[in-house]
């Protein structure tokens, strides 16, 4: 199994952990979001992680 599946795998899991019943109506109670990032898009900064955490510092939860 490559890297793409087995990211993939672990996005489907902590989606399951997060949101036990995905067929729910309307947005979950706490909004949340998960995305697979390759490694090198990580070490070129395309995946915005410096802007996620001054947006958490901003709105008081980091």
């Amino acid at each position: 199994m490559g890297f793409e599946e087995q990211a993939f795998e672990v996005q489907e899991r902590l989606s399951r952990a997060l949101c036990p019943e995905p067929e729910h109506d309307g947005p979950c109670e706490v909004p949340w979001s998960i995305a697979v990032v390759p490694p090198e898009a990580v070490d070129q900064g395309e995946d915005h992680y410096d802007e996620l955490v001054e947006q958490a510092k901003i709105e008081g939860t980091h």
